[in-house]
């Protein structure tokens, strides 16, 4: 009879202790292939949940000490929807205002239309987790690029919607594209950090 041996399992939280440990020590070495001690993972756990709840109080405390931030992000924003909308006329934007003629709908850009809070929700978990100076640089850069195109294709989107079915987007607006955005920052920090983990093996 052919016995495999078993690995004993690891806990989901390792990996972040596994980052700390090298981070700690300064080198690239392989897993170990023994589990960590479950409450040395929670403790690993613990801070990382601590440095991305002071990186997103401090990026909020931010942005209203410096409301010019907002103020520009809703222009930026504004600018990419002209540019988007430029071969739609019956589309207009103005100042920060979308205007549908012919069918009396208007939608104010405010903050909550930029890609400014889940952007900084992304960078706030990528500099809290333990990673080199130069993964953390391009995590927040690309992160933000790709947050900020789903941005652009989620308003125009919700602007389709809305010339269609007001009711209907509506619910769209609320629950579903708000529920998309929460599972792209999750995705990108997932993918972000298989790419490291995948890098470190390769070294």
């Amino acid at each position: 009879m052919h016995f495999e041996p078993t690995l004993p399992n690891r806990s989901p939280l390792c990996f972040i202790e596994d980052c700390f440990l090298r981070q700690r020590k300064g080198s690239a070495t392989s897993l170990p292939p023994h589990p960590v001690p479950s409450m040395r993972s929670w403790r690993s756990a613990n801070r990382f949940l601590a440095r991305l709840t002071c990186g997103w109080v401090f990026g909020l405390f931010v942005l209203t000490l410096f409301p010019s931030i907002e103020n520009r992000a809703i222009r930026l924003t504004t600018s990419a929807f002209e540019q988007s909308l430029s071969v739609l006329p019956l589309i207009k934007v103005r100042a920060s205002t979308v205007f549908l003629h012919g069918r009396g709908i208007s939608i104010e850009i405010v903050p909550a239309c930029t890609p400014l809070l889940p952007t900084l929700a992304f960078c706030a978990a990528v500099t809290a987790f333990p990673a080199s100076l130069r993964w953390k640089l391009g995590g927040v850069l690309a992160g933000a690029m790709v947050i900020w195109l789903f941005n652009i294709l989620r308003v125009l989107f919700y602007v389709a919607l809305l010339a269609w079915s007001p009711f209907v987007s509506t619910f769209v607006h609320v629950f579903v594209l708000q529920t998309l955005t929460i599972l792209l920052i999750c995705g990108l920090f997932a993918f972000w950090i298989h790419l490291q983990r995948r890098s470190r093996r390769t070294l």
